[in-house]
């Protein structure tokens, strides 16, 4: 390049530097007016971020280089500013593409004025525009980044409120970090997806009107949350188990609930289980002697029938599940009427217990749901 064309590149960067409060202006007023993201933005930090993009416009020109990867720390800052103040990754984007389309027009004005030859000219414009790349990647990255500290953040929020180890303020601190209503009553849920889904496949990641759960986090194979509302028991294709609404100082008693009927419905159906659908079931599962016994009791004489013993609880599960009714049971098994008495009588005769006693009814029910048949 001729000594004249570096001359007139000085001249010309000279004065977009003097013109940088004006273009800064400029800058912020096309931002405001067509990013509507941008409303709790503080205007003199918008001009001033357009003070540091003409700076690096500057030096791109006279360098004829695009900055390096670890130039990034000032656009990073600027990222992570613009994301604390609610603005969304591709607006962030289209301000400084606004920003730099403002520069850019001015220099191109310059350079024109300034006599710079038009080839040049188109170089330093595509120059600036490679500077707009390397700022949006980074915005990239860094949103990027800042929604893992997020997501790991919140997680350990969640994981506070439920564990107990928490005084009242610090209840309250992790709550309102979480957007939570401190007044309001909150279920912990835990949730087994269909394997290999993710939070966000799942529908479980993001409030909505249809799946009202608040904040969600992983915990090994399963993921744990608060839900202002689990009423949602026919919109799920995977398994979750709530504990009752409470005030956030009980949101531990809560969360041992959820744990506790989870680890009874984990083979269930799809849908939502509360405390309320599982109620004898889950005492049950706190008296293993008690149900030693009665597996001794009512499943253990069953065992030396082989295959027959198996068919003979089977059937017994089915009398029960249909509320003993011998119709309903008949067609739930497919066999006559008469088959299945046949089955129900032989039962009473290998165990040696009567289906017509209450107490009969309640220990083999808890028996068959707390222990698997011997096959």
């Amino acid at each position: 390049m001729r000594q004249t064309d570096d001359q007139f590149l000085v001249e010309v960067t000279n004065q977009l530097h003097d013109e940088a409060p004006a273009l800064g202006d400029e800058a912020a007023d096309a931002i405001f007016t067509t990013l509507p993201s941008y409303v709790g933005v503080d205007r003199e930090s918008v001009r001033r971020s357009v003070g540091k993009n003409i700076d690096r416009a500057i030096e791109t020109l006279r360098s004829r280089r695009v900055p390096q990867p670890d130039t990034s720390a000032e656009a990073a800052t600027t990222t992570q500013e613009r994301a604390g103040e609610g603005v969304p990754i591709e607006d962030v984007i289209r301000g400084y593409r606004l920003s730099l389309r403002v520069i850019h027009d001015r220099f191109i004005d310059l350079a024109t004025v300034a006599g710079i030859p038009a080839e040049q000219i188109l170089y330093y414009s595509k120059l600036l525009w490679e500077v707009g790349d390397w700022f949006t990647g980074i915005v990239a990255t860094e949103y990027r980044d800042q929604a893992v500290r997020e997501t790991v953040r919140r997680g350990e929020l969640v994981h506070d409120l439920v564990s107990g180890r928490l005084d009242h303020h610090g209840r309250r601190n992790a709550a309102s970090a979480l957007s939570m209503d401190l007044d309001s009553r909150y279920a912990v849920f835990y949730a087994v997806p269909s394997s290999g889904k993710s939070l966000e496949e799942t529908g479980l990641s993001l409030p909505s009107s249809q799946v009202p759960f608040h904040v969600v986090t992983e915990v090994a194979d399963r993921y744990l949350g608060l839900a202002a509302d689990t009423d949602t028991r026919k919109q799920h294709r995977f398994i979750v188990a709530a504990g009752p609404r409470v005030d956030l100082v009980d949101l531990p008693e809560s969360e041992r609930i959820a744990a506790s009927v989870l680890a009874l419905v984990r083979r269930h159906e799809a849908g939502t289980y509360r405390l309320e659908d599982v109620t004898w079931r889950l005492a049950a599962s706190n008296e293993p002697a008690v149900t030693r016994h009665l597996a001794e009791r009512y499943l253990a004489p069953l065992g030396q029938l082989d295959d027959f013993g198996a068919l003979l609880l089977d059937t017994v599960r089915a009398y029960l599940d249909e509320d003993r009714n011998i119709t309903r049971t008949a067609a739930c098994l497919v066999v006559h009427p008469n088959t299945l008495r046949y089955r129900l009588a032989k039962y009473e005769e290998v165990s040696g217990v009567t289906l017509s006693s209450t107490a009969t009814l309640v220990e083999l029910a808890w028996a068959l749901e707390m222990v698997a048949p011997p096959r």
